[in-house]
Parts: structure tokens; C-alpha cells; sequence
């Protein structure tokens, strides 16, 4: 027995060798494990071609309820992603500006944020960091956030993305979740009901179960939103690659 384990780790040795340059870098390519469609081949290995994925894109939103345009960066990093946005509008004669920091994990949940607010011209700074499964927002732990996965910021519909690609559904699937709500023009902060259904490649049925409401959302190829019916369009993008 003891010979054939032999024979075998010489065999598995000899066919490693036998790849040459398997574990050798190729410059802009990352290795896969199988073929997918637009990957290359070299050498008998599958690459991934990382030139066409973007590190950075800007995406500037129109708020059609909120009469407002946000100015939304989002730069990968080596654990994920950072979000940098600022937004200014008018709303029910409230005049204001929103500059929100999120730092979001490689799965698309939420570990952090900051809100910095000016609403008729009386600012309003929010931070909450996730430690665990706890949420520490304004220096104080909140027992009724514990666990939840995700943010949502009213005013903009970036934070639509966490939860579009965190759970990666099929067409026809659908799943409940919890959020992080931020109220930014109320200052208010909550857990909230909700759920996503996919209907189609591009398309979410999005619906705050508290408050019977429901939308489709338009989101593009990595899931940041296009259109939002009646609250958010998409004005123009950049990307970086």
C-alpha cells in the first residue's frame, strides 16, 4: 500500500513539473480552476484576462423624488471595496448635501460607514463599524442591528448593490432579508424588512415589506443600478480598468 501512495505522489509530482509555468504569474491574467467563456489559454492552463475587469468606476445617479444628482466612486481594494459618494437636492423645501463613506467586503456585505449630512445648513455626522455581529453606530452598541448583513442609505441607490451581489439569485429565485436602514433626512436608523426577487438577466423586484412598497429595478453587469423607477436614473458612468 505504502508503494502505490509512492507511485501515486510521483505520478501527481511528475504531471505538476510537467506544467511548466503553472505556478508562475502571467502578467494580467489571474488562474481559474475551469474554462469560462472569454478566458485564454496558455500553456494548458486557463487564465482569466483581469484587463477587462474595472477597478474603479464612477457613476453619477439622478434622484427623481429627491431632486437631487450624486456623485458615487467605487474603487476595488484588496479585501473588497470602497464606496465615496457625495449628494446634494432639495426635497420638501429641505435643502442638503450627504457625503457617505461605505467600506464593503469582497462579498458584497457591509462593514462600515460614515454620513456626513447638511440639511439647511444644521450637519448631522452618523459612523457605524461592525465588529462581529455587532454594530457600533455613534460609539454605542445597537442590540436590534445585530447581524445584519447590508446598509441602506434613503437618498441613493448604491446601497441596492450590496444585497443584488451578495446573494447572487437565479432568475425566479427571491429571498428575505434585514438591512441597516439609514433615514438620512429624519436621522433615523432602524433594521428593515425586505426582499428581492429576480425576474430577469438585469431586472429586481425590490420591496420594503414595512411599508408595502415595491419596485423593478434596472441594474447592469455588476449590479449597480440603471433605473429605479420614479427615484433614481443613471446619468453617466466612468470606469477604470
Amino acid at each position: 500500500m505504502a508503494g502505490l501512495r509512492k507511485h501515486a505522489l510521483s505520478n501527481a509530482i511528475g504531471r505538476i513539473n510537467g506544467l511548466g509555468d503553472v505556478f508562475k504569474p502571467v502578467p494580467g491574467k489571474v488562474l481559474i480552476l475551469k474554462r469560462r467563456s472569454g478566458n485564454i489559454l496558455k500553456n494548458g492552463i486557463w487564465y482569466k484576462d483581469i484587463g477587462k475587469l474595472w477597478i474603479m468606476k464612477i457613476i453619477l445617479w439622478r434622484g427623481l423624488l429627491y431632486k437631487s444628482l450624486e456623485h458615487c466612486k467605487i474603487q476595488k481594494q484588496d479585501d473588497g471595496f470602497g464606496v465615496e459618494s457625495v449628494i446634494i437636492g432639495h426635497y420638501q423645501h429641505q435643502v442638503y448635501k450627504i457625503r457617505y463613506l461605505i467600506s464593503v467586503n469582497e462579498d458584497w456585505s457591509a462593514r462600515g460607514f460614515e454620513i456626513r449630512s447638511e440639511i439647511e445648513g444644521a450637519e448631522a455626522p452618523i459612523a457605524g463599524s461592525k465588529t462581529g455581529e455587532d454594530w457600533l453606530v455613534n460609539g454605542t452598541v445597537r442590540p436590534d442591528l445585530r447581524g445584519l448583513p447590508y446598509i441602506d442609505i434613503s437618498l441613493t441607490p448604491f446601497t441596492n448593490s450590496l444585497p443584488v451581489n451578495n446573494l447572487r439569485l437565479e432568475v425566479g429565485q427571491s429571498q428575505d432579508i434585514k438591512v441597516l436602514y439609514v433615514d438620512v433626512l429624519n436621522n433615523e436608523i432602524k433594521a428593515v424588512s425586505q426582499r428581492y426577487l429576480k425576474k430577469g438577466k438585469d431586472l429586481y423586484l425590490y420591496e420594503n415589506l414595512a411599508k408595502n412598497f415595491s419596485a423593478t429595478i434596472k441594474v447592469d453587469e455588476h449590479g449597480f443600478v440603471k433605473d429605479y423607477p420614479e427615484l433614481f436614473q443613471e446619468v453617466a458612468r466612468f470606469e477604470a480598468k
